[in-house]
């Protein structure tokens, strides 16, 4: 009977192959793998074209993060030319020269909520929290729940970037929605409105910009107007 030291070194190379074609890529490997292929891309330009942030593109490639969503799965493959279906679930062809016949996982749209400026948002009062949509205002498609009270506003200013960029970028606030560690929120300070992420650092609450420019202040220091739920680019 023949042993395992009895088989040919290329049959075993031959199994070994074999079995590993088997077992589906995970996401930091189908990555990683890209950048292999594209050797001058740097994880700063990935997170600037898919609009999220460094921490967000090393989770991707070491292993923190195990999935990506539809529309960061679509950014990925158009930076490194690659199939959004491969880059999202490991299947098919890495490239293809045909459109994508499979589908993946895209956020459906949910509804539509009002749009509006730092600046507007700036001189509500108090009881304008409770507003409803006036007629004319420009309504945008997002893909959360929206609630009673659920509005959009276009970032301004450079405090966020690069996860925020005034470049287009408009982001879903739920007021109604209680915020934690880590929650970016929507802030105001007299009238002028930010978005900043909040941190509990031993029981102190701070809210802090992703721009290193600016400072963290404390949260007391502002009127918390609701939760963000979803960024989104206008074109």
């Amino acid at each position: 009977m023949d042993t395992m030291l009895d088989i040919p070194y290329d049959n075993v190379k031959h199994i070994e192959l074999s079995i590993s074609d088997n077992v589906k890529m995970a996401l930091h490997n189908r990555i990683n793998e890209l950048f292999t292929d594209k050797p001058s891309a740097k994880n700063i330009e990935l997170a600037k074209f898919c609009k999220v942030s460094r921490a967000t593109v090393t989770d991707w490639r070491n292993g923190n993060t195990k999935t990506i969503n539809g529309d960061n799965a679509f950014s990925v493959a158009r930076f490194f030319g690659a199939n959004p279906e491969w880059v999202q679930n490991g299947k098919g062809e890495k490239y293809q020269n045909q459109p994508c016949t499979g589908m993946i996982n895209m956020p459906k749209v949910k509804g539509k909520v009002p749009l509006f400026s730092f600046a507007q948002v700036g001189n509500w009062s108090e009881a304008d929290f409770n507003f409803l949509p006036a007629t004319g205002c420009e309504m945008v498609d997002v893909k959360v729940e929206v609630k009673a009270r659920t509005f959009a506003v276009l970032v301004s200013g450079d405090s966020m970037e690069p996860e925020f960029s005034a470049n287009g970028d408009f982001v879903v606030v739920e007021p109604d929605l209680p915020y934690k560690h880590e929650s970016y929120v929507l802030a105001k300070k007299d009238n002028d409105v930010f978005i900043r992420q909040v941190y509990n650092e031993g029981g102190d609450w701070l809210l802090k910009p992703c721009n290193k420019d600016y400072k963290p202040k404390p949260i007391e220091e502002y009127q918390i107007i609701g939760v963000i739920r979803e960024k989104t680019k206008l074109y």
